[in-house]
């Protein structure tokens, strides 16, 4: 059902992607051809130790969806800075991502987790392009 609603929120999404444009990514292209774009496609977390089918969306309206198998979802308003930092909130907190890859089928952000004068270790998740169909797998 989650999957519905997530796919649901993106075809909407993408049928006012010419509303809000996000800026392009200047020096990440695919083969010189296009700049990569990370909004308006499912990302898989393959990060080691991420929640089973976790996920994060960026839609092109400035909503990102976050949910896995087995959390509950979750819509945050998102936006990008400039070419290499996107920023979001949650639970009251900014977060601020650098893009530390983007490619076609990858994306890897990094960002301090929490609060920033905390001094925790940088964060890097690493997600891959989702494919349609998909269900959350079967938990063991």
């Amino acid at each position: 059902m989650r999957w519905w609603v997530a796919g649901g929120c993106l075809a909407l999404a993408a049928c006012s992607r010419g509303d809000l444009p996000l800026p392009p990514m200047p020096g990440l292209s695919l083969g010189g051809a296009e700049e990569v774009e990370i909004a308006d496609r499912v990302w898989l977390d393959r990060t080691s130790g991420a929640p089973e089918g976790a996920f994060i969306a960026f839609l092109s309206d400035g909503t990102m969806i976050h949910d896995s198998c087995g959390e509950v979802w979750r819509l945050s308003p998102w936006r990008r800075v400039d070419e290499t930092t996107l920023v979001w909130e949650e639970d009251g907190a900014t977060i601020r991502a650098e893009i530390a890859v983007a490619g076609e089928d990858e994306l890897a952000l990094a960002f301090d987790p929490g609060d920033s004068d905390s001094g925790a270790a940088r964060v890097t998740r690493q997600y891959r392009a989702a494919d349609a169909p998909m269900v959350c797998p079967e938990r063991r």
